[in-house]
């Protein structure tokens, strides 16, 4: 990855070891201005148990994780594809095996978010079969290319 320190790389890093941590939660007002979802239609949605917030203090706002905000988003898709909200959320939660699976992948295989060439760029470890070389991904103008880099 390239050696210079810039913003991107400094802010990727940071929501790099936010996942790592499992520390990568929302507020009710971050949750409704990304999904652009009434706040009071999320808490109903909680109400019905579709979707849940994380146990905070008693006078803490509600938080909520990032596998939250994709199950908002699935539901919100669903109920703007004619799904009743009952039906929307039942669709949601088959998901939660592919979130999962993309949760662990974050916290094993991606070593370093970063820049290759001035490209962002992420280093998803060693190959198994040569420990010696690794494989990247770069977003080279939203055109993802995979590259394999002997390890330095």
């Amino acid at each position: 990855m390239d050696g210079k320190a810039n913003s991107f790389s400094e802010i990727s890093s940071h929501l790099f070891e936010m996942f790592k941590r499992d520390d990568f939660s929302f507020g009710i007002g971050d949750i409704a201005n990304y999904a652009k979802i009434p706040q009071s239609k999320l808490r109903y949605w909680e109400k019905c148990g579709y979707i849940k917030s994380e146990k905070c203090s008693r006078n803490q706002n509600r938080k909520y994780s990032y596998h939250t905000l994709m199950k908002v988003q699935l539901i919100k898709s669903y109920l703007e594809s004619g799904f009743t909200l009952s039906k929307a959320a039942e669709k949601a939660a088959q998901f939660t095996s592919y979130n999962l699976i993309l949760v662990n992948m974050i916290k094993r295989r991606i070593k370093e978010i970063g820049t290759i060439d001035g490209c962002p760029a992420i280093n998803m470890g060693p190959l198994e079969d040569d420990p010696t070389k690794s494989i990247y991904f770069i977003d080279d103008n939203s055109n993802i290319k995979a590259l394999i880099k002997n390890n330095e």
